[in-house]
């Protein structure tokens, strides 16, 4: 149960098809198999859309306060309801990396997560759009956590040291101070205890009422 006594909706099968997922986007760029081989592959893929196209369609509504889908587990909070569709940091999400998302105050956002070759850029190395992303991921939770949720205005990177794929990498954000509708907010990505890369950003609070 979470905060607000709202049951989670089981995803258990659909967060397993979408780590196998996953995996196979990661083999396809990885491996070097012959083009025919992927014929038979197609053929199934297709089926597999076509029973997926069948079913009724997802909708999402947002109800304007940061509550509703946070939940507890020992000393994290977690937002798998918030976020388990992001394209980002999503389980449920094929085209998300493996992002695990947490708090332990509920006001540092926190993350673990590892880039598979198919988020690769230069050889070896995470392509920067994807740290940009997962940038304004985190720093868009932690905005969250503090109440009065906004939207990006702007997002400022300092790419200090090339992220390395296949590595688990560790993300801290926090918001800074807030300024009327202004939430400033900093963020940074390690690998160990190597800064990679740091991040600023000034997220706009809502309008009541109002998504943009």
């Amino acid at each position: 149960m979470d905060q607000n006594n709202t049951p989670h909706i089981s995803r258990r099968n659909l967060r397993k098809l979408v780590s196998v997922l996953r995996e196979i986007h990661a083999e396809i760029i990885a491996g070097d198999a012959p083009d025919q081989m992927f014929s038979e592959f197609t053929r199934a893929a297709m089926n597999f859309r076509e029973m997926l196209s069948q079913t009724p369609r997802r909708t999402r509504e947002y109800n304007g306060h940061g509550e509703e889908n946070i939940s507890r587990e020992g000393d994290y909070f977690h937002y798998g309801e918030l976020i388990d569709f992001s394209p980002i940091s999503g389980a449920a999400n094929p085209i998300a990396p493996p992002m695990r998302v947490y708090s332990k105050d509920r006001v540092v956002a926190e993350a673990d997560v590892t880039f598979s070759d198919a988020y690769e850029g230069a050889p070896g190395i995470v392509h920067g759009g994807f740290i940009a992303a997962v940038f304004d991921e985190i720093l868009g939770i932690a905005q969250y956590l503090s109440g009065e949720p906004g939207l990006t205005g702007t997002l400022s990177i300092r790419y200090n040291s090339p992220c390395p794929i296949n590595t688990n990498l560790h993300v801290t954000g926090r918001v800074t101070r807030i300024e009327g509708r202004k939430k400033f907010s900093e963020a940074a990505i390690f690998n160990g205890n190597q800064l990679l890369a740091e991040a600023e950003a000034i997220f706009i609070i809502l309008k009541p009422g109002k998504q943009d």
